[in-house]
């Protein structure tokens, strides 16, 4: 009778026991439940859609809102926390948005160049461009040279926007001999230079903080087909082609 009663007891213990730790165990999972839920449940505050946006619609500070809303952080990670939301002002809309939609950070593109304008890269040598001594944001003149020893400015006052090394896209070292440069272009000097670049050598001279060139003559590489607005005039502030144009 004795030890009949001791095996109970060792089987109540035994019992007691394992039931704890599943117990606790499971206290443990709710609590981590809960604290999830509440932090899924937390509202934060993100860049909506004040009005409807078109593909290619550029933003301005008006079209833009914020609202509270509840997302995971797989979402959040790719909304726009409304702290940001003056960084999204000029940017490109590459996806229709409705009022009231939530924007994605992917939905957006910024623009190819400053204005409105375009960007247009070519590589060059070193040696050929100011030794590569060309930052983002120089200007920059291009003079073309035909293969009749015709000259010509393809490009005047040009806003450099991007340079990199031509073999791998990374940033130029002092040991590199080719450089991709992009500069800002209008239609007209795009292709002006498109001419130069096919028709003629080019080089890259840095222009930043020169003076005005007081007359301008533009690369004319065919004589039968020119391009418009290619004849002497004087050079502006912008770097235009001529009248109604810009370059940069």
């Amino acid at each position: 009778m004795t030890e009949r009663r001791r095996s109970v007891r060792v089987l109540v213990g035994r019992f007691s026991t394992g039931h704890l730790l599943v117990l606790a165990t499971g206290v443990l999972g709710a609590t981590a439940t809960l604290a999830a839920l509440r932090a899924a449940d937390a509202r934060v505050e993100v860049v909506v859609a004040r009005s409807d946006l078109a593909v290619g619609d550029r933003i301005g500070a008006d079209d833009l809102g914020t609202e509270e809303v509840r997302a995971d952080d797989a979402l959040l990670a790719r909304l726009v926390p409304a702290a940001d939301a003056p960084d999204l002002v000029g940017q490109v809309v590459a996806a229709n948005l409705g009022r009231g939609d939530p924007i994605l950070a992917a939905q957006l593109r910024t623009v190819a160049a400053p204005d409105g304008g375009r960007a247009m890269s070519f590589a060059i040598d070193a040696s050929r461009a100011a030794g590569g001594a060309i930052e983002v944001g120089d200007r920059v003149d291009i003079v073309a040279v035909d293969r009749d020893g015709a000259v010509g400015y393809a490009l005047v006052d040009a806003e450099v926007l991007d340079r990199r090394r031509a073999d791998d896209g990374a940033p130029i070292r002092g040991g590199d001999s080719e450089l991709t440069l992009t500069v800002g272009v209008d239609g007209e000097g795009a292709r002006r230079l498109a001419a130069a670049l096919a028709a003629g050598d080019v080089t890259v001279v840095r222009s930043t903080g020169a003076a005005q060139i007081d007359s301008v003559v533009w690369f004319e590489p065919f004589a039968d087909a020119p391009l418009d607005g290619v004849a002497a005039a004087p050079a502006e502030p912008s770097g235009a082609p001529g009248p109604g144009a810009s370059d940069a």
